[in-house]
């Protein structure tokens, strides 16, 4: 005959509580400042339009994407060859739009722009390509308190990634930042606004073999 279970056998585990405790803690947050996350979201993108602006004023080709999600990643500390940096994932349209751009282009120029309101980081990414006079904007927004592991990591390496992906987890690109060609500070998980580098980007292997063989 089965053994009846013991009672609290299904009950969940301490850190699952924890997880499910910290989403709910956020939503509330999140609801409860409903507008005055609309209006620094709404702040970020009127910010990334007018860069833009000035850019197109310049001379620059200039492509803007918003982010459905953004997340920093921090590398696992047993896994050094991990992933770590920005991740920002964009619709459909705009990573077809990205992805021609990122292929003709090398972007070894960047910039941040941020600010924190409520707990949450409202960012701006540059990237600039000198040789093709093309630019491109992301703009994203995250919980402040996730950026810990990533800002240690980058700290760690002397160095940050910027990781643009499509919804469905396809990589479009992923930009290096040379922290040793930096201006002035050593790249965190989210630095701060405005700063400068330079840059060199890897396309995924899909895409490199694309290209090739359009060439």
């Amino acid at each position: 005959m089965p053994e009846e279970p013991a009672p609290g056998d299904d009950d969940p585990l301490p850190e699952e509580q924890a997880d499910v405790q910290e989403r709910e803690d956020r939503l509330d947050d999140m609801a409860a400042n409903a507008d005055e996350y609309k209006q620094s979201w709404k702040a970020t993108l009127e910010d990334m339009h007018a860069l833009a602006e000035q850019r197109e004023a310049e001379g620059w080709d200039v492509l803007e994407l918003v982010a459905g999600d953004t997340a920093p990643m921090g590398r696992d500390t047993n896994d050094d060859d991990g992933e770590f940096g920005l991740s920002y994932v964009v619709g459909a349209e705009d990573a077809e739009a990205f992805r021609e751009v990122v292929e003709a282009g090398e972007f070894p120029v960047y910039d941040v722009y941020r600010q924190t309101q409520m707990g949450h980081v409202f960012i701006v990414t540059e990237l600039r390509d000198p040789g093709t006079e093309q630019v491109v904007f992301i703009a994203g927004a995250y919980v402040q308190r996730d950026e810990k592991m990533c800002a240690y990591t980058a700290r760690e390496e002397g160095e940050m990634y910027t990781h643009v992906r499509k919804l469905d987890g396809t990589k479009l690109a992923v930009v290096r930042h040379d922290a040793t060609r930096s201006s002035s500070r050593t790249p965190t998980g989210c630095p701060t606004s405005p700063r400068a580098g330079s840059a060199t980007r890897r396309r995924p292997e899909s895409a490199a073999r694309r290209a090739e063989s359009v060439s």
